[in-house]
């Protein structure tokens, strides 16, 4: 019964083996039935690169990339500058107070950069699906690019595509029973995390030492191999390590930091404090929905072949 599946759910546990391999899973099937999407975002990527772009061959000779021009044109009408906050009061002793709050609105959107966060943001939808995270930091914002390195700070970060995890389960985006993403933190910071599990942090190895990977650690559809090359081996200045940051309704709302490592449990995870949102701190961006999934049709897929 429908009770009988509420009650289980709050029995769900992300510390049990069992649960986390579910999660584990569930994830990586959503990955890889991405995988055909990935691919189509890159291939528009290095359209729009074009054929001159680092190790983007393969392309026929475009003396003028009309591609090129017609995404930046979209992405110009969509975003153009950084949005700027309107405060206002009906009360004529609030006013003040009102301007002041706008002023701080302005300065705060300014020095996080939300204009450029949101025009990535604009720019992946029209390639795919745009997504954003937004929360306050903590001593250790590993999974964010925020201004600041304090403790209490708002940000607003874009998630590429490559790393963005959802659901493909679910019918509609609000269905979804998880939502999250991967990224590439320095080890050094991970192992010195005072929150992380310690038992976890024993287990865990560097990215380039690291051969206990599955789906969530693939390169299908990268787009940064356009720079950087198929290359296994990588010689990087400072190790890194491959996580993921998982939201879930569950209990509520949790957040999970989940090693991309296979077989281990979760470093963190901790509850849903924010405001009630469908998709917890994610946000996401998509155009020319199709009934019945997950991901759009979106614009620049369908003037690809032209």
């Amino acid at each position: 019964t429908a009770h009988d599946q509420d009650r289980s759910l709050k029995r769900f546990s992300p510390n049990s083996d069992l649960d986390v391999t579910r999660l584990r899973d569930s994830i990586s099937w959503s990955m890889t039935q991405l995988r055909p999407f990935r691919e189509r975002y890159e291939q528009a990527i290095r359209m729009y690169a074009g054929q001159r772009f680092g190790e983007n061959t393969g392309l026929d000779k475009m003396p003028l990339n009309l591609f090129r021009q017609v995404i930046d044109i979209w992405c110009r009408q969509l975003v153009s500058a950084n949005p700027r906050a309107l405060v206002l009061s009906r009360s004529a002793d609030l006013r003040v107070g009102a301007f002041e709050m706008e002023i701080a609105l302005n300065y705060l959107l300014d020095l996080i950069g939300f204009g450029k966060s949101l025009g990535e943001v604009a720019r992946s939808a029209v390639f795919m699906v745009g997504a954003m995270k937004v929360g306050i930091t903590n001593d250790f914002p590993l999974d964010t690019h925020v201004f600041s390195p304090e403790s209490g700070a708002p940000y607003a970060t874009p998630i590429l595509f490559d790393d963005l995890i959802l659901d493909l389960n679910a019918r509609r985006l609000e269905e979804s029973d998880f939502i999250g993403h991967r990224f590439r933190a320095p080890y050094d910071l991970v192992m010195d995390n005072a929150d992380y599990d310690e038992g976890v942090l024993a287990k865990l190895a560097p990215s380039d030492v690291n051969s206990a990977t599955d789906d969530l650690a693939d390169d299908t559809g990268r787009t940064n191999k356009l720079s950087s090359g198929d290359s296994i081996e990588r010689n990087e200045f400072r190790q890194h390590v491959e996580l993921m940051e998982i939201w879930t309704p569950i209990r509520g709302g949790l957040l999970i930091t989940l090693p991309v490592q296979a077989g281990l449990k979760p470093l963190q995870v901790r509850e849903w404090t924010g405001p009630s949102n469908p998709t917890g701190p994610f946000h996401v961006l998509a155009f020319n929905p199709v009934l019945g999934n997950v991901l759009p049709s979106a614009p620049a897929q369908n003037i690809f072949d032209i």
